[in-house]
């Protein structure tokens, strides 16, 4: 199986280069346009996406907490799934990559891809990793899935994420 998941997401990754990374297609239901496909923090930086940096700035994680992700988190890779469109989105986004940049994660590893409405990216990335709600958070320990977070978190986004870096080492 997970032979099979690197040959996907390897695939993925040679045919997406090949094609545009993103794009920004008109949003049926609002009033910005939404981001579909592969992206990094620079496109959520950009003032249509202002949530992005309001959340970033307003969020203040648990320093104890944060402190022990730091120990751990080194190793780890992580894939996003999100929606410029979705509430929830824009309220756990910037509190995830608020964390990482507090545990001193390189932002750069984040594979991060932007949904339209039905949760599709530009290719096939939501099918290879079964993506049904965003946002989605997946860690990886050595291209081993180790758990996610699913739309919503269950104590904060901080605990969340220690309880699955704690719970692969194990």
């Amino acid at each position: 199986m997970l032979t099979i998941l690197c040959a996907c997401v390897l695939s993925v990754q040679a045919f997406a280069q090949d094609s545009q990374a993103y794009k920004s297609v008109k949003d049926p239901e609002g009033v910005t346009n939404m981001l579909v496909g592969e992206i990094t923090l620079k496109e959520l930086q950009q003032p249509a996406y202002s949530w992005f940096k309001t959340g970033m700035d307003a969020y203040k994680p648990d320093s104890g907490i944060v402190k022990r992700i730091k120990q751990e988190i080194g190793v780890y890779e992580m894939v996003v799934f999100m929606g410029t469109w979705c509430d929830d989105s824009h309220n756990l986004i910037p509190k995830f990559f608020k964390v990482l940049q507090a545990s001193g994660y390189p932002i750069e590893k984040v594979k991060i891809f932007a949904t339209d409405r039905q949760k599709h990216a530009l290719n096939i990335e939501h099918d290879i990793f079964s993506i049904s709600k965003v946002p989605t958070f997946i860690v990886y320990l050595h291209h081993n899935e180790q758990g996610r977070i699913v739309e919503n978190v269950e104590k904060s986004v901080e605990l969340d994420l220690l309880k699955i870096l704690d719970a692969s080492l194990k």
